[in-house]
C-alpha cells in the first residue's frame, strides 16, 4: 500500500507494537516475523551493546523509547545499524498528534529537529531488517565454515555468530544471518 503511494493508518488496538509494525511496512509475506525488544537501556554503553545484539536479528525489531532519551537512542541506533538502515518512528499512536515516519536511521535526528513537538509523547521504534544479503556458503572459506558449523553444534545462533566473528574476522551480523539460514535448513 505504501509503495503505491497511499498513507497507511493503523487502527487503534490493544498493542502499540502491532500498530507500529503494521504502519511501518517492515514485515513481508515471505518473512512475517519480528522481534520485540522492549525498552532500550538508559545508560549509553549498555544501550550500544544491547542494540548490537538486537540489530543482528534478521527480522524487524520493535522497541520502545522515552521522550527524554529519544535523541541519544536515535543517535546510537544510527551508529549501530548504519545510516542507511530503515527505521520507523511512531509517536503518540492512536492519539490526536499521532505521527509515523519511516526513514533511513541516519536521517532520524534531522527529522526530529524539524519540529520541536516530535520529542514529546510515547515512542515505538521499528528497525527494519537489514536488507543486505546473507553470506552465501561460497563467501566463507572452508575453514570459516568449519568453525561456524562447530560452534553451532553447541551454541545458539547468536553466540555462534558473536564468537565466529572474533575467530573469522567476518562481520557478526552477516555470520548471524548465515547461521540462521543454516539452522532453518536442518
Amino acid at each position: 500500500v505504501q509503495a503505491a503511494g497511499y498513507r497507511v493508518v493503523p487502527l487503534p488496538g490493544p498493542s502499540a507494537v502491532i500498530a507500529a509494525l503494521m504502519a511501518s511496512g517492515a514485515t513481508r509475506d515471505e518473512n512475517p516475523g519480528f522481534a520485540f525488544a522492549g525498552f532500550m537501556p538508559s545508560k549509553a554503553q549498555a544501550r550500544r551493546k544491547w542494540l548490537d545484539q538486537w540489530l543482528a536479528w534478521p527480522v524487524p525489531v520493535v522497541m520502545f523509547e522515552t521522550p527524554h532519551r529519544l535523541r541519544a537512542a536515535l543517535q546510537d541506533l544510527s551508529a549501530a545499524a548504519g545510516p542507511d538502515r530503515k527505521v520507523t518512528v511512531a509517536r503518540e499512536l492512536s492519539k490526536r498528534f499521532e505521527e509515523i515516519r519511516t526513514l533511513p536511521a541516519g536521517d532520524a535526528l534531522v527529522w526530529l529537529d524539524e519540529d520541536a513537538h516530535r520529542e514529546q509523547g510515547e515512542f515505538v521504534l521499528v528497525v527494519h531488517a537489514d536488507e543486505r544479503e546473507a553470506v552465501p556458503d561460497e563467501d566463507l572459506s572452508p575453514e570459516q565454515r568449519r568453525i561456524m558449523e562447530a560452534l553451532l553444534e553447541d551454541l545458539s545462533v547468536r553466540d555462534a555468530a558473536r564468537i565466529g566473528a572474533r575467530a573469522t574476522g567476518l562481520a557478526r551480523d552477516r555470520l548471524y544471518a548465515w547461521a540462521l539460514s543454516r539452522s532453518r535448513e536442518d
